[in-house]
């Protein structure tokens, strides 16, 4: 009975790989005239203005895994696990997962957060 379980559960954690795989969110293109500001020019959440942090719930880095293989890294934000551009909630989108920390995008706007 337990290595049926084991097996079951083996199978279901596959099936489960292989959806994320092709989950194919694609974060939406900048406007032209935005760029993304350098690692040290990058705010933190508080930073944003009030306009912009009423749009989203503070985000809360959990976990995240980098590596120098952009496909394997992950972080969990909000209780969200998101890859480089993927949405975590409504209108956050993971940019870029660096080793020390997440580079967020709400509207036209990137914040950094830290664990």
């Amino acid at each position: 009975m337990l290595i049926a379980s084991l097996i079951i559960c083996s199978a279901l954690i596959a099936q489960e790989s292989s959806n994320e795989a092709d989950f194919s969110f694609i974060a939406p293109p900048l406007p032209q005239g935005v760029s993304i500001p350098a690692y040290d020019q990058l705010q933190s959440y508080d930073e944003l203005s009030v306009d912009i942090r009423r749009e989203v719930i503070r985000p809360q880095l959990s976990i995240h895994f980098y590596s120098d293989d952009p496909e394997k890294r992950y972080a969990l934000i909000n209780g969200f696990r998101g890859r480089e551009g993927l949405p975590v909630g409504r209108e956050l989108w993971i940019h870029e997962i660096l080793p020390d920390g997440v580079v967020m995008r709400i509207q036209n706007q990137f914040f950094l957060i830290k664990p």
